[in-house]
């Protein structure tokens, strides 16, 4: 008998997986396949995201404390952070270009995001969705903004030239 690298019988992986493609569906509003792969998949319709470092990710969820935003992780590197859609009066080209400004990436409708699968850790939840409820897409981006420039302060605080000013 095989066992994946999360544990899980080899044989019982294709059920297990079907079976949390049914939550995502039925919990979470998500419309999911699989891909030649077998891993979870959804793409945009409802939902959008935004992408960023573990690093900043860290500083977002901080920021946003107890507010429950769904987020996952990609290869322990990358924070995926799972929101409402733009509204129809948000300027996506600023919220996109803010993003970018600070090393995050939006995913909008149409885009493919691959979800955690069981049987693969290359993704992992690390705050899993709670119900159908998703924090607005530009606040999230605002806190984007918040954490990203109280990171580059603290980065410029700590350069020799701003202790040695300080003395």
């Amino acid at each position: 008998m095989t066992t994946t690298a999360t544990g899980i019988d080899a044989l019982d992986i294709d059920t297990v997986v079907e079976e949390r493609r049914g939550v995502y569906r039925k919990e979470f509003g998500f419309n999911t396949f699989r891909d030649n792969h077998g891993a979870i998949c959804m793409i945009a319709s409802g939902v959008s995201a935004i992408v960023t470092t573990k690093r900043l990710g860290q500083q977002i969820t901080a920021l946003l404390g107890t507010q429950p935003t769904p987020v996952f992780s990609v290869d322990r590197s990358l924070w995926v952070f799972l929101t409402d859609l733009p509204t129809p009066t948000d300027n996506t080209t600023q919220l996109s270009n803010n993003l970018f400004r600070y090393g995050a990436s939006p995913l909008y409708p149409g885009a493919v995001i691959m979800l955690p699968t069981p049987g693969s850790d290359k993704r992992c939840w690390l705050h899993p969705p709670v119900g159908e409820h998703r924090p607005c897409f530009a606040a999230v981006v605002g806190v984007v903004e918040t954490a990203a420039t109280a990171a580059a302060a603290t980065v410029v605080a700590e350069t020799p030239a701003a202790q040695a000013g300080s003395r």
